[in-house]
């Protein structure tokens, strides 16, 4: 499994655990995308439920209601859009939602 420098900082961070690195590359792979991307519709609705505690509807608008920007960049240069960011934080955060 080759991973993409967004997914090495994230692994070497502690941020998000090698189980759900995994579950989202094989996601990924459903998606065929070149790179990898985090999106509401790459999830049902019971997923985003359980990774993410939004439903999938309200994940954009939750992005909109606090201004989230439509990208932002890592010190590294590691460019993701605003949507991106905030699903890897939820996933993050989970746990003390």
């Amino acid at each position: 499994m080759k991973l993409t420098e967004t997914q090495k900082c994230l692994l070497i961070s502690g941020d998000i655990d090698a189980l759900t690195m995994y579950l989202l590359m094989e996601k990924k792979k459903e998606y065929k995308k070149e790179h990898f991307k985090m999106h509401p519709d790459l999830f049902t609705n019971d997923e985003c439920e359980l990774n993410f505690r939004f439903k999938k509807e309200d994940l954009l608008v939750v992005c909109e209601a606090l201004r989230i920007p439509e990208s932002n960049s890592c010190r590294n240069g590691t460019k993701f859009s605003g949507i991106e960011g905030s699903l890897i934080n939820y996933i993050t955060l989970r746990d003390y939602l």
